[in-house]
């Protein structure tokens, strides 16, 4: 179980991409993008996106009329993502080690270490945390934030607009608001085999726990709005933001870079022999751009209280 600390970077060298992926794919939202919405790699800074639109309208065609009367339009939009560039340096002390539990797995002697066990496990539990910050700050990034987690780019929220966002309509439960809401969009955009309800697990829980409650003759479809064709998808980022994101996965864009990090660039675990430390950090590109805005209807549980007061 032991790891040749002289050796250690030629070890981790070869799982290395797989911890960086991990720090990105791993986040719930990640992984609904690169299914159902547009996941770009490549991205070091900012790039565009390009996305085509247009609408079609059928008309009569006369007999022995040559004439053309064009209607309709197609579209070649542009819309533009940034990343940035981001990092997690951590520097770890064998010596340290000592006073735990994990002395008996060290070689014997007080000469500097040359043996580090673990360091898959260390690796994959620290990209686990950073996947966990990365998913938060995906909806609730803000560059304006004094949460050092959160203010290195706009997540969905910010970009959004909190001006956007409409209040769930009455009901007697969680369930029947949703409904509600669902009835209030297009069918044209509801039909869509992308359109999805994204909210948190806290709140996807709470609807199982209201059709089992309410007994139910007929059990509804696992992961569905009970009573609807309507699919949802619960995402970490939204926990306690009482957020309901009615809206087809193509409006969604989520750029990062992984590229060469997948090749073993972005995720390292070195011995310095100078500081006799361990050096585990990790380099990764990360940020959000929202599409077809228009096709995106946003509602919250309860209306925001007033300035100055409830």
């Amino acid at each position: 179980m032991a790891l040749d600390l002289s050796k250690l970077a030629d070890y981790t060298s070869e799982a290395s991409g797989e911890h960086l992926s991990a720090t990105i794919m791993e986040a719930d939202t990640a992984k609904f993008i690169a299914s159902n919405g547009t996941l770009m790699v490549g991205v070091k800074n900012s790039e565009f996106i390009p996305f085509l639109d247009g609408d079609v309208t059928i008309q009569a065609d006369g007999e022995g009329n040559c004439g053309r009367n064009p209607i309709g339009n197609t579209s070649f939009d542009l819309g533009k993502i940034n990343v940035v560039q981001l990092k997690s340096e951590e520097n770890l002390c064998p010596k340290k080690l000592n006073k735990k539990w994990l002395n008996s797995l060290l070689r014997a002697g007080s000469q500097p270490y040359t043996e580090m066990i673990f360091a898959n496990q260390i690796m994959a539990l620290k990209a686990n945390k950073i996947s966990v910050l990365n998913e938060m700050a995906i909806w609730g990034g803000d560059v304006d934030s004094t949460n050092a987690n959160l203010n290195k780019f706009d997540g969905f929220i910010k970009k959004f607009g909190e001006q956007n966002i409409q209040v769930l309509p009455a009901g007697e439960t969680l369930t029947a608001r949703l409904q509600n809401a669902l009835l209030t969009i297009p069918q044209h955009i509801k039909s869509a085999d992308d359109f999805y309800i994204v909210l948190s697990h806290q709140d996807a829980e709470l609807l199982k726990l209201e059709q089992a409650r309410a007994n139910y003759f007929k059990e509804g479809e696992a992961e569905k709005l009970f009573g609807t064709n309507a699919r949802i998808i619960a995402v970490k980022g939204l926990e306690n933001k009482d957020l309901f994101w009615y809206g087809r996965g193509r409006s969604y864009v989520l750029g990062t870079d992984l590229m060469g990090e997948l090749e073993g660039e972005g995720a390292s675990m070195e011995y310095s022999f100078e500081t006799q430390n361990i050096y585990l950090d990790y380099h990764w590109a990360l940020g959000v751009e929202l599409i077809f805005k228009n096709e995106l209807y946003v509602f919250k549980k309860e209306a925001s209280a007033p300035e100055g007061g409830e």
